[in-house]
Order: structure tokens, then C-alpha cells, then sequence
């Protein structure tokens, strides 16, 4: 959205912009930014792992990945600052005239949305269905998860669709044919 000297980025971009609506959607900015980084060190201290880098640039850290289930009683909140921050950016999206700002101010909404979205459902509690975990690494924090079944997600997804799907492996079969992989993966027929 900006640079942290607020000279590059989609904001540096829009010159319609009035220089007080700037500074808030920099001054909302920074607080986003100051509570994403919050939430990854104290996500990472909960778990007994290496904090973030305090520049938020990867490098430097443990080579090898750190690895922890995401704690139960983690007690974190999410980032909360990241919705005011959402609802500037669809203010500002609203407000512009030419399609190829409109765009990139909804690309970058889109990701800041998805951003809190995944952040939400990763510290999602009680969803046996869904493996979560901690990572840190190289001087990066990240929060990860991954259902554990997948056939239901590829059969409503990929399989009930009708179109043809194509599929390569040197090891699909384990001589017995292909029933064992098609029903793990959700497919019939």
C-alpha cells in the first residue's frame, strides 16, 4: 500500500489523494503495521520460538524452520487494526475515477481482507478437521494451516465440476489399482 517513507506504493500513486486524507491512511497504515508485528512476536513467544526480525525483512535467524502445533490457550486476538484499515482502502476505492487506480486499490483490499481472513481462521480453535501450527524461521514468523482430509474439499471443489481433470504420478498405483488413491482424494468413478 506504502512504503514505511510513504514515498512509494499505491498511495504514492494517487495524486487526487488530499494530503489529510494521506496522512490518516498512513497514520492507519502504520498502526497496522505496528500490530501485525506485534501479533507474529507474540505469536512466536507463546510457542518458545524466535521472534520476527525486527525490521520484518526475512534473513538472519535459524536456518532450520522451527516448528510448533499452534497452542490452544495462545490467548492472541488477531490484528484488529487491519479492518479500519480495510474500510479507508474501500472508502478509497469508491472515490476513484480512473479504472486502473480502482483496480489496483481493490487488488490490494482483496489481499489486506485476505490477510485478516487467514489470520482469523488460523487461530481458529476447536476445528479437529484442520492441522495449525507455528513456523519461524530465517528471521520470519508465519501462522499455517491445512485440513488433514482433503477428498471432501477436491470432490465439491475440483470433481464435481464437469470438467475433465487430469492427473499424473509415477506412484499413483500401489498395484491394486487406482480405488485406494480415488476415494482418499475424494474422487468417484
Amino acid at each position: 500500500i506504502s512504503s514505511q517513507d510513504g514515498r512509494h506504493g499505491l498511495l504514492g500513486k494517487l495524486a487526487w489523494l488530499k494530503p489529510a486524507e494521506r496522512v490518516a491512511m498512513e497514520d492507519l497504515l502504520d498502526a497496522a503495521r505496528r500490530e501485525v508485528r506485534k501479533f507474529f512476536s507474540d505469536l512466536a513467544s507463546v510457542h518458545g520460538l524466535e521472534p520476527p526480525a525486527a525490521s520484518g525483512r526475512a534473513g538472519g535467524g535459524q536456518e532450520e524452520p522451527q516448528s510448533r502445533r499452534l497452542a490452544l490457550d495462545h490467548g492472541l486476538k488477531g490484528v484488529p487494526a487491519l479492518r479500519p484499515l480495510e474500510s479507508a482502502l474501500a472508502g478509497l476505492a469508491d472515490s476513484c475515477a480512473d479504472p486502473e487506480e480502482f483496480s489496483e486499490v481493490k487488488s490490494a483490499l482483496t489481499r489486506l481482507a485476505k490477510l485478516r481472513l487467514d489470520i482469523d481462521a488460523g487461530l481458529k480453535k476447536g476445528e479437529a478437521s484442520v492441522a495449525r501450527w507455528v513456523e519461524s524461521a530465517k528471521g520470519r514468523v508465519g501462522l499455517h494451516a491445512a485440513p488433514l482430509e482433503l477428498a471432501p474439499l477436491l470432490e465439491h471443489a475440483l470433481f464435481s465440476k464437469d470438467i475433465p481433470v487430469i492427473m499424473t504420478s509415477a506412484t499413483l498405483s500401489t498395484g491394486r489399482g487406482l480405488t485406494e488413491f480415488k476415494s482418499r482424494i475424494g474422487a468417484s468413478g
